[in-house]
């Protein structure tokens, strides 16, 4: 009986007797069993050619499947906006919201009284009370800010909740997805919230209404 020198990935060698002509025995060092190897070469040795190489381009195939798993897993979950409810009442007072596109401010609570002042749309500020369908209104958070004059509650919105977008998201005309655009609101706006209608939400857009889809936001 003969014996063959076996070349193993861990460089060292082990003999093995030849069995036969045409089926050798060998055993990685790495492995407890004896493997039978089929050839057609008698007495010929076998090579084993895993090299450290091979290794370590399998290791990288693998973290490079996992890592596109992680990504493509990340893309499919949907962004969501958030709802951010009415804050209450402050120590100075309430937040308010401009509804349309200028606001005056007067100097008493009456139409009649002299305008001190222009509020634009969107613009927040602080009511301290009301009286009579007007508002006292402060531009300041300050604790010691005077209030600047009145305004009209019928163009504001005292203590709104608030919609804030994640990622782009669209306003339609009305409840309806087929309805025409009539924004694309960029992320992180935020908006204040006039009607929450289950499915849709009805927000304050440029001195207008637009509808935004409820789902994009819970």
């Amino acid at each position: 009986m003969r014996a063959v020198r076996i070349d193993c990935a861990s460089h060292s060698c082990l003999w093995a007797p030849c069995l036969s002509p045409s089926l050798l025995f060998f055993r990685n060092r790495a492995s407890p069993l004896w493997i039978p190897e089929q050839t057609g070469l008698p007495h010929r040795p076998i090579i084993i050619k895993t090299t450290k190489k091979v290794m370590y381009m399998k290791k990288y195939v693998r973290l490079t499947i996992m890592t596109l798993m992680v990504l493509i897993t990340a893309a499919a979950i949907t962004v969501q906006a958030e709802i951010f409810p009415p804050r209450g009442m402050g120590q100075i007072g309430y937040d308010a919201v401009v509804l349309c596109e200028n606001l005056t401010v007067r100097q008493e609570p009456s139409a009649s009284s002299k305008a001190v002042q222009t509020l634009h749309s969107g613009k927040v500020f602080m009511v301290t009370q009301q009286t009579d369908g007007w508002a006292e209104c402060i531009l300041s958070d300050s604790l010691d800010a005077a209030p600047v004059g009145w305004v009209s509650t019928e163009y504001i919105l005292i203590d709104p909740a608030w919609y804030r977008t994640d990622e782009k998201t669209p306003v339609y005309a009305w409840n309806d997805t087929g309805a025409p655009k009539v924004a694309l609101l960029d992320k992180d706006t935020s908006l204040p919230i006039l009607k929450d209608e289950g499915d849709w939400l009805i927000v304050s857009l440029r001195g207008a209404t637009g509808w935004i889809q409820r789902n994009a936001a819970d």
